[in-house]
């Protein structure tokens, strides 16, 4: 009964909303985390909030409920972590999928871009329709294919690099790396040793 707050009744309960997400939740079978993420996403309220003074989103109630039904840890996790992006804007463009990529990784990109292009029959926030999915998909596709810079591993300068360069050790390393990933992400070229030395020099990063 304490979650009943938080269920949008009268969305969920309208015949033509209950049909459409019935056919995409069929389209989902055999994907547990993709399915409990749909069906919570498409329940619960757009915007809960359970006071003045205390936040309360879709993710932490999503994980509440989960633990009340006893799933298990990883299960719980996976799927707060997909609502938790589900309303992120995803830009048919290289750089916007790199950076969430850095956030997520492959696995959970691919179950958010499931997860979103369910949901578009429903109008729901955050959802792709099928052109856009098409054309994110692809893109996401081009870079996995061409091995194109989205994390640290991947970065042409590493923390080794930057000691000799004169960046403290610890916090900073990392603080800079984070600038150059993000810098590569932007601008590709930019992922050679020589490159990221200058753009690090010329940019003041340390």
């Amino acid at each position: 009964d304490r979650f009943r707050k938080y269920i949008n009744w009268d969305y969920c309960l309208r015949s033509d909303i209950c049909i459409l997400a019935a056919k995409s939740f069929e389209n989902m079978y055999g994907n547990l985390d993709l399915r409990l993420s749909f069906f919570l996403k498409f329940i619960l309220k757009p915007d809960i909030i359970e006071d003045e003074n205390q936040g309360c989103d879709m993710a932490w109630v999503s994980e509440d409920i989960l633990k009340s039904l006893r799933y298990d840890s990883k299960t719980i996790s996976n799927v707060k972590r997909l609502i938790s992006y589900s309303d992120s804007i995803i830009q048919e463009n290289k750089p916007s999928i790199k950076k969430l990529l850095k956030d997520i990784g492959p696995c959970d990109f691919k179950r958010l871009l499931a997860l979103k292009g369910s949901l578009a029959p429903l109008g729901c926030r955050g959802s792709l329709s099928e052109d856009r999915l098409k054309n994110i998909s692809a893109m996401y596709k081009d870079i996995i294919e061409n091995n194109e810079c989205y994390k640290l591993s991947s970065l042409a300068l590493n923390g080794e690099d930057l000691k000799r360069l004169g960046v403290k050790q610890g916090r900073e390393i990392g603080k800079v790396l984070s600038r150059l990933l993000d810098a590569v992400i932007e601008n590709p070229q930019l992922n050679s040793r020589e490159e990221l030395i200058k753009y690090t020099k010329r940019g003041h990063i340390i």
